[in-house]
């Protein structure tokens, strides 16, 4: 096998040289002769004859853009039904804002447009209009020449345009007009858009050769920044022809029913100059490369490529499952020996930490997972509790009725039918405020609660049954010197985290603060009785959810106060 693979490495070798030298120097001396014909008249006036017409199809899309995004004043109602509402209530100002607002909102950035502008039929003094307002800074100047060069002679041209649009030059300014139609296919309004011809026909700057350029449109000239040429005077598109000693070329589109011709003055000159040294100095840069070649190819065949293969198998073993596999020292190099040294050291820490986190801590934290939040279920309790209630209702005694009504929402609760994890905080508040329901009843006037629950905060998620325990543990040790009980419940959002608590008027004992730190450290001793098991409980299920920097404290405060604190990380239904 190690023999095949060396002969095998040599071939591969040995076709290496053929294919990055024997043809690429055929393929080098060829490019070269190819490089002479490049230089060649016809070559460069075919470029130059295709540079163009690929900058045709980018005009044109420019401007079918700039048609399509004229359109959209007139698939959308605001401006007629604006116009309507003046027709009733002759409210100026709200047609003024109406027009302009909607104006700026669909032109207001619109690169292809200086200017858009409306006029309506039946009130041609008055000009609505927006600007550009990422590069005109006189906007008013090109209104002003619009109303007094440009409008009265659009107005006459667009009376018979029907539902189509066209583009014209008036005082060197170009305009694309269209009207704007009722539901019933009658003009009301004149749409006017000054055209941006620096950006609309700014990619026949890239045709090879390029000098300036001028546009007619359908005949007439449009817009340009050299010398007027006649379309008449070229015989078909992508042909180079000379005129008073010039060279241009023509290239047409269409664009909504209406041609452009697009002509450009060339200066091909530095273009068709034969550079013939090139060839003689690619042949002696390609000699003396030939030793230098052969060198680097030894270089790497032995340093480098052999090494690489060894660390790839290597690496295979590892992909296989084989962790903790060793391979031999590479003594090739001093780096490529410090690579397989670190690739043995990775592949046996790889193993270890594989066996210990992956094996041993993720099945312990799956297994906590589960045994904290496996519950009793007794399914035939809540049923049993359902027919009390029905019995307890029939006989009118609706006080038991209400907290054997509590008491099924707290079982519902334990229950988990739709074994769901995460609950809203209004759900799990229902859980906490069934119990306290149980608790008043049970305590009457002796307990008081007081509730501050930013009522935003009651659609975020949080663990099933984390409240519940919390406040059962207050109540139950939370008598004060009077005999009375004071609970105090406090939810509020700090940063990206959520804060629950639940305060009281009792001072904690020493020997229940010992309890606690019990409790709640990362070992504790076996807790007993079903409230200290239900604060770890609610303790470790916080810091396997969110991190070690969540879960539950029990404090005392100056004013004797014990504060228990649920901190859990933010997260909303969205989130």
């Amino acid at each position: 096998m190690i023999k095949k693979e060396k002969r095998k490495l040599k071939w591969n070798m040995i076709r290496l040289l053929i294919l990055g030298w024997i043809i690429p120097m055929v393929l080098i001396t060829s490019v070269m002769f190819i490089l002479l014909d490049i230089r060649s008249e016809q070559y460069i006036e075919r470029k130059a004859a295709l540079s163009t017409e690929k900058a045709a199809e980018l005009i044109k899309q420019n401007l079918n853009i700039a048609l399509s995004d004229s359109r959209g004043a007139s698939y959308m109602s605001m401006i007629e039904e604006g116009y309507n509402e003046y027709l009733q209530n002759q409210d100026s100002y709200k047609l003024y804002t109406t027009v302009t607002r909607f104006l700026s909102d669909q032109y207001r950035f619109n690169a292809y447009f200086h200017t858009a502008m409306l006029v309506f039929n039946e009130y041609p003094k008055r000009v609505y209009y927006t600007k550009n307002d990422m590069e005109l800074k006189h906007a008013y100047d090109k209104v002003k020449n619009f109303e007094v060069e440009a409008k009265d002679i659009l107005l006459a041209q667009a009376k018979n345009l029907g539902t189509n649009t066209f583009v014209t030059n008036i005082d060197d300014q170009v305009y694309l007009v269209r009207n704007m139609l009722t539901r019933d296919f009658k003009p009301f309004a004149l749409l006017v858009m000054e055209l941006n011809p620096t950006n609309l026909f700014k990619n026949i700057e890239s045709v090879l050769g390029y000098r300036n350029y001028c546009v007619y449109i359908n005949d007439d000239y449009l817009y340009g920044n050299g010398q007027k040429i006649s379309p008449s005077q070229f015989k078909s598109d992508g042909k180079i022809t000379k005129v008073a000693g010039e060279t241009y070329i023509k290239q047409s589109i269409k664009a909504d029913g209406q041609r452009y011709d697009i002509i450009t003055r060339l200066d091909l000159s530095e273009y068709k100059q034969e550079e013939t040294s090139i060839f003689y100095l690619l042949g002696v840069v390609l000699l003396f490369l030939l030793p230098l070649f052969l060198l680097v190819f030894r270089f790497f065949r032995r340093e480098i490529n052999q090494p690489i293969d060894e660390l790839t198998l290597a690496a295979k073993q590892i992909e296989e499952g084989n962790l903790g596999y060793k391979m031999e020292e590479i003594n090739s190099s001093k780096e490529m020996g410090y690579l397989s040294e670190s690739f043995n050291h990775m592949s046996l820490e790889l193993k270890r930490q594989f066996d210990m986190i992956y094996s041993e801590e993720i099945a312990l934290r799956d297994a906590k997972i589960k045994a904290l939040q496996s519950q009793i279920n007794p399914h035939f309790l809540n049923n049993t509790l359902e027919i009390i209630n029905w019995e307890a209702r029939m006989n009118g005694d609706y006080k038991v009725s209400t907290m054997i009504e509590a008491l099924s929402t707290m079982l519902e609760a334990t229950l988990n039918r739709n074994k769901k994890e995460m609950v809203y905080l209004a759900e799990e508040l229902s859980y906490m405020n069934a119990y306290l329901f149980i608790a008043e009843k049970r305590h009457g006037k002796k307990l008081k609660v007081e509730r501050e629950i930013d009522e935003e905060l009651l659609g975020v998620l949080v663990p099933r049954l984390i409240i519940q325990p919390i406040v059962e543990n207050a109540v139950e040790h939370g008598r004060g010197k009077d005999n009375n009980i004071h609970i105090k419940i406090q939810i509020v959002k700090e940063g990206s985290y959520l804060l629950i608590r639940i305060m009281n008027h009792a001072k904690l004992a020493e020997e229940d603060r010992k309890k606690i730190e019990n409790l709640l450290s990362e070992q504790p001793e076996i807790p007993t009785g079903a409230m200290n098991i239900g604060i770890r409980n609610v303790n470790l299920r916080l810091k396997i959810l969110y991190g070690k920097e969540c879960g539950l404290t029990i404090i005392s405060n100056q004013k004797n106060q014990t504060i228990s604190t649920l901190k859990l990380k933010w997260e909303s239904e969205q989130e």
